[in-house]
């Protein structure tokens, strides 16, 4: 039997276990050793490193790039990978290629010919909810492994899209409402466009919790499973365009160990801890977390430390971003001889903007008003004297004013229980609800003579303040109770009381002019649904949902009209009053002719039905002679004209 030889051993002359790495710094011969330490620290992680050659010129200074020789193709792959645009230090940044792709580089003409224009993709306006003729919104409701998104309509609700098993847990949208989320075991699937087709899926198993960033360019997920195989896979960061996995973060549990429902800011932990684990800057360049005794801000799109190290801030408890600027704010603990401080800071220089010493304080909530005008603090005391007993005597409101000089501070002095602060959005008026045991909701005004009372709402039954997003109007409510306040703050009276029994939550419609509530429950829950309200207290809707485990109106993008251009709406509001009348009566026109025409379809269906029917019983009749001797029913054809003049009675 003969055997063949093997051939000669081949060369591999493909070079691809070699990297060339330009960008490093051109040094003196006196510190070639110092450099050529440094490059094999930053290479060595990779592989095992055959041959480093720093390249130098005759002088023997450095030239600024170099050879790395790995063992395997495999280690020269992952150096490549992780050093292509890494930072030495301020001015030098790596690019890093492999040699088998030098002489691509080398060998490229001078002139490249024209590049073929691609045809253009035909991307979905992922907006295209905003074009409805009717500016009517739209809401998805969760129940019994059913998801639907709804178009709202004054009397009625009509469906947009319906699916079975769309998610299998939660579902969330978007900010800027341009994304459904729906969570999956394998990872997060993103919804958009008129038909709402799939635009992208983040793999990430197991995740429980998702954040997007204001702007919706980025996407935070959170798995434990995942954070438990791997240290840094707990929280990843997602470009939200590409589908890349720009970072990936640990999460310490043992300060915070998130299990509240998507888009829930409840998290169980023994310390002060909340979720989102990162909260991000208004316009996406920044997000910051709290440490050990430090704030970590992190940039992107690099997704590393800004000015690569944190801010140490001893005891540091909370941080709050300011919704329009680059403004954070954070406050400490009094420790010793040491007192509470709000610190307002500008990102990125790091600037204190101005620093609040507090005394004989328990504990600080920072609220911000949407518009990034002013800052409240509200910061619990206890007297001097009961310190150590930890008894809350009263309520300061520390009130900054962000845009004027010196940024500074007006206090409000609660004596009296305060259960909830709440700004009206677009203003400069605010909430408090406080009293125990009845409640009581006081508004306050900022003007330039300081803080000003305008009026106080006693003995309501309420837990909570919801403002509409459009300011002016606002609903005091009570879940479990089930009681509605409906109050104008305009003019401050109370227009309208309300209930929904056992009601758990109240949300306002991105416009203002509706607000829902709701009662989330189990398939047996007889009061699981919702309840739709006009902003002055009107019942429009109800509709009763078995099963109901979600409901969410749909976000709207920031308006593109400039305060001038929404003041002279305002203020020209009665132009156009006779026009959104003549549409209202169109629209009970409209919908007064629809009804009418669907109950002419119905009798005209149902008198065939009937007509077929009679015909069947005269054919019946006719054969039941022969059947049997039993005289058939002569009486049958005066039943089927009593029904018919009967039915032709009917108002329709």
């Amino acid at each position: 039997v003969s055997m063949a030889q093997p051939g000669p051993p081949q060369l591999d002359t493909s070079l691809a276990n070699i990297i060339v790495v330009d960008g490093l710094p051109k040094i003196p011969a006196s510190k070639f050793d110092k450099l050529n330490a440094a490059v094999q620290r930053i290479f060595a992680p990779y592989g095992n490193i055959i041959e480093l050659i720093l390249c130098q010129n005759e002088q023997k200074d450095t030239t600024g790039f170099a050879f790395v020789e790995y063992s395997t193709v495999q280690e020269a792959a992952a150096a490549l990978k992780d050093r292509n645009g890494f930072a030495m230090d301020a001015k030098h940044t790596l690019v890093v290629t492999l040699m088998s792709e030098f002489d691509k580089f080398v060998n490229t003409p001078d002139e490249l010919p024209p590049p073929t224009a691609a045809p253009a993709a035909d991307t979905e306006n992922l907006q295209a909810w905003l074009l409805n003729p009717d500016c009517d919104d739209q809401y998805v409701v969760q129940a019994a492994g059913r998801t639907t998104v709804f178009w709202n309509k004054k009397k009625d609700a009509t469906v947009a899209i319906e699916r079975q098993k769309w998610t299998d847990t939660h579902i969330q949208w978007s900010p800027r409402g341009s994304y459904l989320a729906t969570f999956h075991r394998e990872g997060i699937a993103l919804w958009g466009g008129p038909n709402f087709s799939r635009k992208g899926r983040f793999s990430h198993p197991f995740v429980r919790l998702i954040d997007f960033s204001p702007c919706e360019r980025y996407l935070l997920t959170w798995s434990k499973e995942a954070g438990e195989k791997a240290k840094d896979q707990s929280i990843i960061v997602w470009d939200i365009k590409t589908g890349r996995e720009c970072r990936g973060f640990s999460f310490n549990e043992t300060s915070a160990v998130p299990t509240a429902a998507p888009g829930s800011k409840e998290v169980a932990s023994s310390a002060v801890a909340v979720w989102p684990a990162f909260k991000w800057s208004p316009d996406d360049k920044y997000f910051a977390r709290l440490g050990d005794d430090q704030i970590s801000v992190y940039e992107t799109p690099s997704m590393g430390l800004l000015n690569k190290k944190s801010i140490k801030v001893k005891g540091v408890k909370d941080l709050a971003w300011s919704p329009t600027d680059n403004i954070l704010a954070y406050w400490t603990p009094e420790e010793g001889e040491r007192p509470a401080k709000v610190v307002i800071m500008s990102i990125p220089d790091r600037t204190e903007l101005t620093v609040k010493n507090l005394y004989n304080v328990k504990e600080c909530k920072m609220y911000w008003q949407d518009k990034g005008d002013y800052l409240c603090v509200s910061v619990e005391r206890v007297a001097k004297k009961s310190k150590d007993a930890g008894k809350t005597t009263f309520t300061n409101f520390e009130i900054f004013h962000i845009r004027e000089k010196l940024i500074p501070c007006d206090v409000l002095e609660f004596k009296e229980k305060v259960d909830a602060f709440n700004w009206e959005p677009h203003g400069n008026k605010f909430s408090i609800l406080h009293g125990e045991p009845t409640k009581n909701v006081s508004f306050y005004q900022l003007q330039s003579n300081g803080v000003n009372l305008l009026k106080k709402f006693e003995k309501l039954t309420a837990t909570g303040v919801h403002w509409s997003p459009r300011g002016q109007f606002c609903v005091a409510a009570a879940p479990g109770a089930g009681s509605l306040t409906f109050i104008d703050a305009g003019d401050m009276t109370q227009l309208k009381t309300a209930e929904h029994p056992a009601l758990t939550d109240v949300d306002w419609d991105p416009t203002g002019r509706y607000v829902v509530t709701y009662v989330p429950g189990r398939k047996s829950s007889e009061d699981a649904g919702y309840y739709v309200h006009s902003f002055q207290g009107d019942l429009l809707q109800r509709h009763a949902v078995q099963g109901l485990e979600c409901f969410a109106w749909r976000p709207r993008p920031p308006t593109l009209l400039t305060n001038s251009a929404i003041d002279r709406v305002r203020k020209n509001l009665k132009q156009y009053q006779s026009e959104f009348e003549a549409y209202d009566r169109l629209y009970t026109m409209r919908a007064s002719s629809e009804l009418i025409e669907k109950r002419r379809k119905l009798k005209a269906e149902w008198a065939s039905v009937l007509a077929k029917t009679a015909d069947r019983a005269k054919k019946l009749a006719a054969l039941r002679p022969a059947l049997s001797s039993t005289q058939v029913d002569e009486n049958i054809d005066v039943l089927v004209k009593e029904e018919t003049q009967i039915l032709d009675k009917l108002d329709v």
